[in-house]
């Protein structure tokens, strides 16, 4: 894949992008605790950008398969260019209340949602079907790389001002719309055919859908695993920021997931095309979950950090072998919609994560707050191990 110049290219813009992202979002509970005094508004304002991602995935999803997926990644960090340049002038302006927090939340949400649809589907387009578990293993290992790099930067950016994170996702898109407008292939999912319309789409959506009861399972699995990630870490975020800990110190918790992410990324390629899908699954996020679930005995700061390390090192290989398995199973045509459907389904649960923790820790604290979320982590790991289909998965070359 390293010899592919337009994978390159769309690799190197999306890693533009979501360093910026990463940054942003990082920093953004901390901007809006700054701005509003309150973690109750900004853990809401966290489930706001999550709501308006998850109702515009779908349509940016359908939009992805019905018309050039490059154009669409162009148009989309245009539009990210401009919220965050909005978002720069309300701070020289001295307009950044909380109102203009919650439409600069939704603008984030409307953008990954309805342009991030093109990303994803795009890779099939990039790269061949037996290189999907290493794509997928590689977007895990820039995830991770940048998990390491945006905590502390964030946190260094907002000693500066709090401007500073969204100018980094500004240049992030600005780098990322420069990046891909260089790719030489065709991202059209229809090869020039004409698209049926709307609703056939949708219907023959849901009825691949149907058709794989597999995919379900996956999701149910991803929804949970992603509201337990998002609650612990806000928990922990916001809790330390209450207890007055610097943004930078707090900034080194993303710096040992994304350590711990890069080593499951390392190995995980070795592993997904060596044994069964499905116990590599059941094996990692059992690992992941008895470790982050130990976050709550303790309120040490190097313990944390040293925990969240050891527990993401899982997520990679989990993620790897479930998003090979789905990505090798969609037709390429259908990709945008169905991914879009997947990503809603999987993230149905996660506005709750920042919700439930700033609420959590305003109303009933740390401890039960983190409680809660521990149960999450032992409901995905039992869901993984009573179901015969996740661990029945077989290895890639048996798909």
């Amino acid at each position: 894949m390293w010899h592919n110049h337009d994978y390159l290219l769309w690799f190197n813009g999306d890693l533009a992008s979501d360093l910026g992202n990463s940054i942003r979002t990082f920093a953004m509970p901390l901007i809006a605790y700054e701005v509003t005094s309150s973690l109750s508004t900004a853990g809401i304002i966290g489930a706001v950008g999550v709501i308006f991602t998850v109702a515009t995935m779908l349509p940016g999803g359908v939009f992805a398969d019905r018309y050039d997926r490059k154009s669409i990644l162009v148009c989309g960090h245009v539009f990210g260019i401009a919220v965050w340049a909005i978002g720069a002038a309300l701070y020289f302006a001295s307009a950044l209340n909380e109102p203009a927090l919650f439409l600069l939340a939704a603008g984030a949400g409307i953008r990954s949602g309805f342009f991030g649809a093109a990303s994803n589907a795009a890779i099939k387009q990039l790269v061949r079907d037996d290189q999907l578990s290493s794509a997928v293993a590689a977007n895990q290992a820039r995830e991770a790389t940048i998990s390491v790099a945006s905590g502390p930067i964030a946190g260094i950016l907002l000693t500066v001002s709090l401007v500073a994170p969204f100018l980094a996702q500004l240049l992030g898109h600005l780098s990322a719309w420069l990046s891909t407008r260089m790719i030489r292939r065709s991202l059209d999912p229809r090869d020039g055919t004409q698209a049926p319309p709307w609703q056939s789409q949708l219907r023959a959506t849901f009825l691949w859908l149907k058709s794989v009861p597999i995919i379900a399972i996956i999701i149910g699995v991803l929804s949970v695993t992603n509201v337990r990630l998002n609650g612990i870490f806000n928990t922990l975020v916001l809790s330390l920021r209450a207890a007055d800990t610097a943004p930078t110190a707090i900034g080194f918790l993303s710096t040992a997931m994304g350590i711990g992410m890069i080593g499951g990324s390392l190995i995980a390629p070795f592993l997904v095309k060596r044994l069964p899908t499905g116990w590599i699954t059941i094996v990692a996020i059992t690992w992941a979950a008895l470790w982050w679930g130990s976050a709550i005995v303790t309120t040490h700061l190097l313990v944390i950090t040293i925990v969240f390390g050891l527990g993401a090192a899982g997520f990679p290989i989990a993620n790897s072998a479930l998003g090979g398995y789905m990505f090798a199973q969609i037709p390429n045509a259908q990709m945008g919609a169905i991914m879009a459907v997947v990503g809603i389904l999987a993230m149905s649960l996660l506005p709750f994560a920042p919700l439930v923790a700033g609420v959590g820790l305003d109303f009933v604290g740390r401890t039960p707050t983190l409680i809660a979320f521990t149960i999450l982590i032992l409901l995905s790991a039992a869901l993984l191990l009573i179901t015969p289909r996740i661990r029945q998965l077989p290895r890639p070359d048996r798909w």
